[in-house]
């Protein structure tokens, strides 16, 4: 799990990157509106809620977003995606 500060500087670097809004981002990564608004201003998140964020962007990183040098990277994994048969060809979803 990545620590506040980390949280703050990934969502800082997918923020610029991507122009969505911080609320946004918000319920992408954890479910709720408000998660990086607060961190923002300086206050603190549960556990699960850091744990949730530090899943979403090692699952959702863009591949033309370099990692930010002062966020230690883990390994990362790519979101699994589930593939549908469609006239006997396989389709990634």
């Amino acid at each position: 799990m990545y620590s506040t500060a980390e949280l703050i500087i990934l969502a800082k670097a997918y923020l610029a990157w991507s122009d969505i809004a911080e609320s946004t981002l918000s319920i992408h990564a954890v479910g709720n509106d408000k998660m990086f608004t607060r961190l923002f201003a300086g206050l603190d998140c549960t556990a699960r809620s850091a744990e949730r964020a530090s899943m979403w962007f090692d699952t959702h990183w863009p591949l033309g977003l370099a990692w930010p040098v002062e966020v230690e990277a883990r390994r990362r994994q790519p979101r699994a995606r589930k593939k549908r048969e469609f006239a006997g060809t396989s389709i990634p979803r």
